[in-house]
């Protein structure tokens, strides 16, 4: 199983992409079981819905920005500098001896 975090919006929603072969009847904790989860539609405590509807102008946003590419592009743009400006420094200056 791999597992990531991102922050998409505020803390409170989780969002879980897992093969339909890995939901399985378990007797896990009912917070940790994810079978309970999908067959009581993923309602069985009380929502988030201000965490959700914070998800949903966050993701609105990056689709209006370009989805995936954009960020994509964003990242490499940015990582491209920062490794630029470090290589402009000797190294020796800055590490401990």
């Amino acid at each position: 199983m791999l597992a990531h975090k991102r922050t998409l919006g505020i803390p409170g929603v989780t969002i879980s992409v897992v093969r339909d072969d890995f939901i399985e009847k378990n007797d896990n904790p009912t917070y940790l079981n994810l079978y309970k989860l999908i067959n009581k539609d993923s309602l069985l405590n009380t929502p988030p819905t201000f965490a959700i509807y914070v998800l949903n102008l966050v993701t609105d946003w990056m689709l209006t920005m370009g989805g995936i590419n954009y960020f994509e592009r964003q990242s490499i743009e940015y990582s491209s500098d920062v490794y630029a400006l470090l290589e402009r420094y000797d190294d020796s200056r800055y590490l401990a001896s």
